[in-house]
């Protein structure tokens, strides 16, 4: 009984898995790396960052639906975007992890509460009207 079909390979050298690594049709055992340059650069890029501390006020602080609202917006923007509390409730001088706002689940860790204190940063040339919808969010207005 004939086994499966034989499969030749007629490149013997790997192409070390280089992303952009193809062989060239002239001679398949060598690998040519194309290299192409980023549009940016041969530009400077001025890093734009904006930072916010803001008392939260809304009802149910960062849990469940406000945290989902919240990490929605952070992803309809370019900037990345953290979260941190300045302090645990307690009162103490111990910063927490800065997270993404962009996750549900790491603004769930940190626990905010409606009363507490957060910072917001943001680096982006989006990154304060970013920060200016969040706010909305965690903070709306008592109106």
């Amino acid at each position: 009984m004939p086994g499966p079909p034989r499969t030749t390979r007629t490149d013997r050298r790997p192409s070390h898995h280089h992303p952009r690594a193809t062989t060239t049709p002239a001679h398949p055992d060598r690998t040519a790396t194309a290299v192409r340059a980023h549009p940016h650069d041969s530009k400077e890029q001025a890093i734009h960052t904006a930072e916010r501390r803001l008392v939260v006020t809304e009802k149910a602080g960062l849990h469940a639906r406000p945290a989902a609202l919240f990490a929605q917006t952070a992803a309809r923007y370019e900037a990345e975007i953290t979260v941190a509390r300045p302090r645990t409730s307690e009162g103490a001088a111990v910063p927490s992890p800065e997270v993404s706002a962009r996750s549900v689940l790491s603004l769930m860790t940190l626990n905010i509460r409606c009363g507490d204190e957060i910072v917001l940063k943001a680096s982006g040339e989006d990154g304060a009207e970013a920060l200016d919808a969040l706010a909305v969010i965690a903070a709306p207005d008592p109106s």
